[in-house]
């Protein structure tokens, strides 16, 4: 069964690679977030009845959510990885190597940290004209022209602040499943290690006794 134990390995240590680079690198988001906000903002302003300029609650809050939709690739393929694990680590109990693991359910994801929007006090979205809201496209068009030119910015400011957090989250997020992990797959690397070891010290012992009996019989080298 070590090759499954490989497998799963190798399942970690790409996921870990993977968004480890992503997470230390998110300034290079804030194009997506842009976009991702203006949509959410243009989803509130599509009927002729709204006045005024966007509220400063509407604007943090779309920028908030857009920065937790882009972790959704990372959410979606830590449960996917998850769901592999647990998997493999049935599979291991069933091929008979399961013998002493520690069963226990594989750990859940905390909460994801919260950005901090406070920068964004102060900044006015204003709305697009009537006509204009009645088009989604010219809609997006004028929110993400706005949002570039009063939030972008401001928003390497906010995920500035946020990296050290997402990186904590996610190095604790990867410890912990990486913990329970081994805490139930080590006794079966230590009895697969253990019969590697017994096999090698078998063939040594039968090395020597061919070479006594070679000595013995006058059949050694010239």
């Amino acid at each position: 069964m070590e090759h499954v134990l490989h497998r799963l390995d190798e399942s970690l240590e790409e996921f870990q690679q993977r968004w480890e680079v992503d997470f230390d690198r998110i300034s290079a988001w804030a194009d997506e977030i842009l976009e991702q906000a203006a949509c959410y903002l243009s989803r509130g302003l599509s009927g002729p009845e709204s006045r005024g300029d966007l509220s400063r609650e509407a604007l943090q809050n779309a920028v908030s959510l857009a920065i937790a939709s882009r972790t959704r690739p990372f959410l979606k393929e830590h449960q996917a990885l998850t769901a592999r694990l647990r998997l493999g680590i049935e599979e291991l109990k069933q091929g008979g190597t399961g013998l002493g693991i520690v069963e226990q359910d594989l750990p859940r994801l905390s909460s994801r940290p919260l950005p901090m929007v406070t920068p964004l006090d102060g900044v006015v979205i204003s709305q697009p004209g009537t006509m204009a809201r009645l088009n989604p496209g010219a809609r997006a068009r004028h929110l993400r022209k706005e949002l570039d030119e009063k939030i972008g910015p401001l928003l390497p400011i906010i995920l500035e602040e946020l990296q050290p957090r997402y990186r904590h989250w996610f190095l604790s997020t990867l410890s912990s499943l990486i913990d329970s992990f081994r805490l139930q797959t080590d006794p079966v690397c230590y009895r697969s290690s253990s019969r590697a070891s017994a096999g090698s010290i078998d063939r040594l012992m039968g090395d020597i006794a061919l070479l006594r009996a070679l000595e013995v019989g006058g059949g050694g080298p010239a």
